[in-house]
């Protein structure tokens, strides 16, 4: 079978993210069908119309990786664009299928059948088995957990299935040029492991991945960034994870195994500063990592404990303190506002961060700062309708988020201060030094 698999357009300009999710499940059809992966960020519509009438496909995926872009300071609703683009490739190849999947399906996936009768079917969170088994049982999609089909006029749910063993699965069919995404560091994805064992309460990498880690053998990893390089000349790229040194062991063997190879590339990835430490920070310098990206998303013990972040302030303090008057390697943090146990300080000390810390710190690249996006199934959505920030029954597909009052009127400050160009600051409510 023509299996065309497309990343759906986010509407606006912006920097593409390569479609992983994508080409694992292009690496998982392979074997038995034709496919073909078509990043519609990356064209207009000429092109693609151009692409999907050559192809001739017998089925499309459809791949929702994101509905909005979760930033209080840049609410942008990216779902908008979704349904006339699904209603106009209905039209364009009306024999075809439509099978949506990827995260932000996942999330809402009952908005989007509703919002988009065209489609089919749907595949819900990891599609690599899903996905080949529906392609065999169109007529009969009861018979495959983890989907969405119509009956009629009604929605059936399968039921969830069981999460793929990561490890197993073959590597990503990179189809799409990655040369193509080398603008910023963090375009081109590459996982070392699934899953998130945290609880953070905003936090939906538990509801998407599971709650347990499913690594890759490091080898593996490092052989599939080694063939990246080698195809097309990679310079830079992005571990994926949502935590890279988590478990610590298996980041400093794929850091190990870097060096060995003394391949020479540039990346970034997201850290915990539950293991981190100075031996593990020159480990990953060494290995290439040119940005640490932290999440602490609070910077004192209450706010800490309000997001259930399991991070010791003493502990933070330590490994910021380990940035302290150096120039290489950069780093960067992500900061909520307004959380749980947030007070009036709380504000200031961003002002410091944001006003201050560019002199202390002069490898910080960025601090980035926004409100919680409320996600339903979470412990902050639960948190939020018995404060009467959301009310029963009241839909968080459109971005929704966690800004009570009192302290609601400064968020305001927080977000004008994002808009303000400063340094070379590129995204909005992001500050670049």
């Amino acid at each position: 079978m023509r299996v065309l698999l497309i990343q759906a357009p986010l509407g606006r300009r912006q920097m593409p993210v390569y479609p992983l999710g994508l080409a694992y499940l292009a690496a998982a059809l392979a074997p038995a069908h034709k496919v073909r992966i078509l990043d519609a960020a990356l064209h207009d519509e000429r092109v693609i119309r151009e692409t999907v009438l050559d192809f001739c496909p017998e089925a499309i995926g459809l791949g929702l990786r994101n509905i909005d872009t979760t930033q209080s300071h840049d609410p942008y609703f990216y779902f908008r664009h979704f349904p006339p683009f699904v209603r106009w490739l209905s039209m364009l190849v009306p024999q075809s299928p439509l099978i949506v999947g990827g995260s932000g399906f996942s999330l809402f996936p009952r908005e989007v059948l509703e919002a988009c009768p065209e489609l089919g079917f749907g595949v819900e969170r990891e599609g690599e088995k899903i996905f080949p088994a529906l392609l065999s049982n169109l007529e009969q999609p009861e018979k495959v957990r983890g989907v969405y089909f119509r009956d009629g006029r009604e929605l059936v749910y399968t039921g969830p299935a069981i999460l793929p063993d990561f490890a197993t699965l073959p590597s990503p069919m990179r189809q799409i040029d990655p040369r193509l995404y080398q603008e910023e560091i963090f375009q081109l994805g590459v996982q070392t492991k699934r899953g998130c064992r945290h609880r953070c309460i905003y936090c939906n990498y538990p509801q998407l991945n599971g709650s347990t880690l499913r690594p890759r053998e490091p080898g593996a990893v490092v052989d599939e960034i080694e063939a990246m390089k080698r195809k097309y000349g990679i310079r830079r790229f992005a571990f994926a994870d949502a935590i890279f040194n988590e478990p610590c062991e298996h980041a400093r063997r794929i850091c190990e195994e870097l060096l060995a190879r003394r391949l020479g590339l540039s990346w970034t990835a997201y850290f915990s500063v539950r293991t981190f430490t100075l031996e593990f920070m020159e480990l990953a310098a060494a290995a290439g990592c040119e940005l640490f990206e932290f999440s602490p998303d609070g910077l004192r013990q209450e706010t800490l404990d309000g997001l259930a972040k399991e991070i010791n302030e003493e502990k933070l303090a330590e490994v910021l303190g380990l940035f302290a008057g150096r120039r290489k390697p950069r780093f960067a943090l992500q900061l909520m506002f307004n959380v749980p146990g947030a007070r009036l300080r709380d504000f200031v000390r961003l002002c410091q961060v944001a006003l201050l810390w560019p002199r202390r710190f002069p490898a910080l690249d960025f601090v980035a700062i926004t409100n919680m996006r409320i996600y339903p199934g979470t412990p902050l959505s639960k948190r939020a309708l018995r404060e009467g920030v959301t009310k029963t029954g009241q839909k968080l597909f459109e971005p929704v988020f966690y800004d009570p009052w009192p302290l609601r009127p400064l968020s305001m400050a927080i977000h004008l201060g994002g808009r303000v160009r400063r340094g070379v600051m590129k995204w909005r409510g992001t500050y670049r030094f």
